[in-house]
């Protein structure tokens, strides 16, 4: 199962409109978690752990704690993933996208899941980033064509376009 087209193709903008629009970005460490089937049979995602993150643009919704003691962990759902059902492995991927390293260090530009729930986000517009050795490299294949000036930008350059594109509140 692979998504044929992406609702972005032929949007090109900027990180700067994305910034406006997104819930929150933020630098963090991506854990992989479960994949599953949705309840309609149509959708495999995988959940990913996002660990310390670092809020660069925007708030993120923490889940409230049941208890005392420490904050319920944010999510990021994406789109893919390998499920058994009965015996028969289901995978999906989106060829649009390299794939997430499990524990890798990404920027990420967030928006609420669907359906929203605190703590639970999705990737906004395509717009996630590995980043390693000061290099921000996007995980969208064509994102040069959707956010011009992006392949391989330096991290503190590209933070630095994020922080300059916040609206004043």
């Amino acid at each position: 199962m692979m998504i044929p087209a992406s609702p972005w193709e032929g949007w090109p903008t900027t990180i700067e409109a994305v910034v406006a629009d997104a819930t929150a970005v933020v630098q963090a460490t991506l854990v992989r978690g479960k994949s599953y089937l949705d309840p309609t049979g149509n959708f495999i995602g995988t959940d990913y752990g996002i660990l310390s993150p670092i809020i660069i643009a925007g708030a993120l919704r923490v889940p409230p704690a049941s208890m005392p003691g420490p904050t319920p962990p944010l999510t990021l759902t994406v789109f893919g993933g390998e499920v058994a059902v009965e015996g028969v492995t289901f995978r999906a991927t989106d060829g649009h996208f390299e794939p997430i390293t499990d524990g890798g260090q990404y920027l990420i530009f967030l928006r609420p899941g669907r359906p929203p729930q605190p703590g639970r986000y999705e990737i906004y517009y395509g717009a996630i980033f590995e980043v390693s050795g000061g290099v921000a490299r996007p995980l969208l294949r064509s994102a040069n064509d959707v956010f011009r000036g992006t392949a391989d930008a330096r991290l503190s350059d590209l933070v630095a376009r994020i922080r300059k594109a916040v609206r004043p509140q």
